[in-house]
This record gives C-alpha cells, sequence and structure tokens, in this order.
C-alpha cells in the first residue's frame, strides 16, 4: 500500500470546507477593529481545528501502516514538500521585505529567518508549522506501535483512548501557556482516534445516518462558539486552552461525523467555494497576517474596515499566487516521489 491511500470511506470533499472553516476562525482574530468582529476571538480555535484535522487524515491515510523504512520515508517525503516550500517561501518573502522597508524589521531579520527554516524558534503565527513538523515526527510511531499490538483494532482504538485521555488530563493538571505542546498533542491525537475509529468495520452504521448529520451541526456549531461557553479566563492564555477536556473531544466529533454527514450540512462543506478556501487554507494562514499588519503599516485610513477590506483582498490574490505556484506543484512533486520510492 503507498502511503497517502486508503481503505476506510468518507467524504473527504467535506473536510476541504472544515479546513476552511478552521482558516476563517484564524482570519476573524484579526477583525477586532470592526464592530461585531471585536468579541470574537477564534484563532487558536482555528488552529486546534486544524491540528484536529491533520491527525484525522494523517489516520485516515496512513494507518494501519507497515513496518517498514521505504513506507515511512515516502510519508516524510509526502508531508515535507506538503508544507515546507510554501513555508520556505513566505519567510524568504519577509526577509527580502525588512531588507527594503522597516516593516516586519523587529521580527524579521535574516537571523530570524534561517532560525525559522531550520526550525530553531518559532515566533508570531509560524508556531504551527514548528509544531506540525513535530508531530509528523511522533505519527509514524504512534502508528507502529498500535500495528504490533496483538489485539483487535477497537482493542487498539481503546489504547488509543486512554492516551488522549492521560494527555488532556496531563494539560488540565498544569499551569496554561499559550501554544503548550501537550494541549497541541491533544487535539492531535484526538484527530488520530477519530481516523482511527473511521477504520473500524461498519464504523459508519453504528449511528444512523440522519443521527450523524445532527452530531455533526452540534459539534461544529459548539467548535464555533469556543469563546461563547465559558467564561472569560483571568489569564492572558485563550480559553481553548484551559478548556482542552472539553473541546479537543467535540472537534475530533466534529471531524468524524463531518466526514459522515450528509444533506445541507455536508453541501455546505464541500460546495467549491468552501472547498476552494481549504485548498489555499495553508498559504492564506502564512500570507494574511503579514498582509494584514502591512496594510495598517502602509495604508493610512480613518477607516478600519476598509484596510481590512483591502488587506484581505491582497492576502487572498497573493496566497491564491502562492499556492498555484508553490503549495499545488510541490505536493504533487511529493506525491510522485513518494511513490518512486514505494516502487
Amino acid at each position: 500500500m503507498n502511503p497517502g491511500t486508503s481503505t476506510s470511506h468518507g467524504n473527504l470533499s467535506s473536510l476541504d470546507g472544515l479546513r476552511g472553516m478552521a482558516c476563517l476562525m484564524v482570519l476573524f482574530n484579526h477583525y477586532s477593529e470592526i464592530p461585531f468582529f471585536d468579541s470574537i476571538d477564534s484563532g487558536k480555535s482555528g488552529v486546534a481545528l486544524f491540528f484536529t484535522l491533520s491527525g484525522f487524515l494523517m489516520a485516515y491515510h496512513y494507518m494501519p501502516g507497515i513496518p517498514s523504512i521505504r513506507y515511512w520515508g515516502a510519508f516524510f517525503v509526502r508531508r515535507f514538500f506538503r508544507i515546507y516550500p510554501a513555508f520556505f517561501i513566505t519567510l524568504l518573502a519577509l526577509g527580502l521585505v525588512h531588507g527594503i522597508s522597516g516593516f516586519a524589521a523587529r521580527m524579521f531579520t535574516w537571523n530570524t529567518v534561517i532560525n525559522h527554516w531550520l526550525m530553531l524558534s518559532s515566533i508570531n503565527r509560524f508556531w504551527f508549522v514548528r509544531e506540525e513538523f513535530s508531530f509528523y515526527l511522533l505519527f509514524p510511531f504512534i502508528a507502529v506501535a498500535l500495528l504490533y499490538l496483538p489485539v483487535t483494532s477497537q482493542k487498539k482504538l481503546c489504547v488509543l483512548l486512554a492516551l488522549w485521555v492521560a494527555i488532556l488530563v496531563y494539560s488540565a493538571n498544569i499551569t496554561a501557556i499559550s501554544n503548550n505542546h501537550s494541549t497541541c498533542l491533544s487535539f492531535f491525537i484526538g484527530g488520530i482516534a477519530a481516523g482511527l475509529f473511521q477504520h473500524l468495520p461498519a464504523s459508519r452504521h453504528m449511528l444512523p445516518q440522519r443521527l450523524w448529520n445532527i452530531v455533526a451541526t452540534v459539534a461544529l456549531c459548539l467548535t464555533v462558539m469556543v469563546a461563547e461557553l465559558f467564561p472569560p479566563v483571568a489569564s492572558p492564555d485563550h480559553i481553548l486552552w484551559h478548556h482542552t477536556w472539553f473541546f479537543s473531544p467535540v472537534m475530533a466529533l466534529a471531524t468524524l461525523s463531518l466526514a459522515y454527514a450528509t444533506g445541507i450540512t455536508q453541501r455546505l462543506f464541500s460546495c467549491r467555494a468552501s472547498r476552494f478556501i481549504g485548498h489555499i487554507s495553508f498559504s492564506l494562514y502564512l500570507i494574511f497576517g503579514n498582509v494584514f499588519y502591512a496594510g495598517k503599516y502602509y495604508l493610512h485610513t480613518d477607516l478600519p474596515s476598509l484596510n481590512i477590506f483591502i488587506s484581505a483582498l491582497i492576502a487572498v490574490m497573493v496566497s491564491c499566487g502562492l499556492y498555484m505556484a508553490i503549495e499545488r506543484p510541490f505536493n504533487r512533486l511529493g506525491r510522485k516521489i513518494s511513490m518512486a520510492i514505494m516502487r
């Protein structure tokens, strides 16, 4: 079996739309200067949903896997080409901008850019890429360990669920720190558990189809309403980090149930517009914040909403260019190389 193929069944087109929703949740976090958006605090929630989706899709495509160096070498090639080239080019552009203007000079010196390329440091939104790569290193060990367990698939899922609960308990009993690794890991493991559940025989038929649709709708609403479900915390940390025990299972359930959903919910997330945002989501995640703050730096108007509109339009155009010129071609190249490795 080649890495990236799967024997399970689900509607992955709707998960493209879910990735787009996660990206929009991050972007809305920049809209605090506009009425209504000033009450939305969804940035970290969107990133947590990205981690959940990442774990789910890895389990969907690469588990149960095989204990082969070639197989996991092909896995690393595909994941590397999936995100690193766009990450590299974005940082290169920021370094060049620093060289010709004062914008971002404090954060993106060449020393900072090189440290980011080598994964030695992470600031601003780029911490996400470093966390994601650490999960790429961790995932094969989880997959191979589960593969060698001499028990049924149901019991393997129970073992993974026990690990997930242990991480949730640990995260709940330490001092909450933004971007805490164990907190991010809990979302990633939750996604893996949801993906492993989908490999179980007849997992889709464990609930009636109408109930899957209801679960998907409710879980997605809970995911979006992070800031409204719990009172604000006293520390500067996000509500999400203080209530991971609740949101990690909710996001895992939202991902799983959406893959099984039909009807209006499924059509909303698998429509062309939702999938388009999902396809460019990583490029948009890398680009938008930088363009947004550049707009505030260079656009001197008394209308914050106009600044944001212009910045958003430029960010989408640049993100489409980054996706078409870098992200998509290198993703295809990684797929070809991984297939060649497995021959």
